[in-house]
């Protein structure tokens, strides 16, 4: 199913109800509604004839209900894709397991605003946020599934994928927030290091790897890594550098 904005989808639900408008049966759904969203029936028949929008916690909880009813919500989408573990979160958020205000206070945000903004998708997250918000949710003991994120789904499509977000953040994030995307970026990958030099991989294995990556793009990696790691190898890299 194409995925699809949540108040384009409520309305479609609303009119395939078999019932009139009007009438009491088509209060019964407006009340079951109401009772699964947490809010008054006058709101969600706000919605359904354009008076009101949806926002907020509001927003993301009839985005939630509507996935549970087989509907595909774009934002929800997007996040199960790019960020599953703030879609995990947004989750958590909309069933009450956890308050937003409670959210915001942990992940370190000031504004309750800029949490909405993650948990409805409008802004992605990295570095030192995103690794707060997967201890909270190891306290849930949930571990976000990676399945439908395109590295799972086609390796150099995912690949190709990070690059043009990694590209993106770096020409976007200002210096404090680059250097948090970079930190979680090296956590990230250092699972993956160390299991393709473990005895699961073969020497052939690696040798494939370095081929993909490629010999010139592989020394600069081992370059940068020991720059990063001591100031000292980075002025001795500076220094040979300028010789050169």
């Amino acid at each position: 199913m194409k995925p699809r904005g949540a108040l384009e989808c409520f309305k479609e639900l609303v009119n395939s109800w078999p019932v009139k408008k009007g009438t009491k049966g088509r209060q019964r759904y407006f009340d079951s509604m109401s009772a699964s969203l947490g809010t008054g029936n006058r709101v969600v028949d706000g919605w359904s004839y354009g008076r009101s929008k949806p926002k907020g916690l509001s927003l993301l909880k009839l985005a939630i209900y509507l996935e549970e009813k087989g509907y595909v919500i774009d934002f929800c989408e997007k996040m199960r894709k790019e960020t599953p573990s703030v879609f995990a979160l947004a989750k958590l958020c909309a069933s009450g397991k956890i308050k937003v205000e409670e959210a915001q206070a942990r992940i370190g945000y000031k504004n309750i605003q800029d949490v909405f903004q993650i948990i409805l998708g409008r802004r992605g997250l990295w570095g030192s946020k995103l690794i707060k918000i997967d201890e909270i949710l190891a306290e849930y003991g949930i571990k976000p599934e990676l399945s439908d994120s395109p590295i799972s789904q086609d390796p150099i499509q995912g690949a190709q994928s990070a690059k043009s977000i990694t590209d993106r953040v770096f020409n976007e994030l200002f210096n404090e927030q680059s250097i948090e995307c970079l930190a979680y970026l090296l956590r990230a990958i250092l699972p993956l290091a160390k299991m393709h030099v473990s005895h699961r991989f073969q020497q052939s294995d690696r040798v494939r790897l370095r081929e993909m990556v490629g010999a010139k793009e592989m020394a600069e990696v081992n370059i940068l890594i020991s720059q990063l790691c001591s100031e000292a190898s980075l002025k001795h890299h500076e220094k040979n550098g300028r010789k050169g």
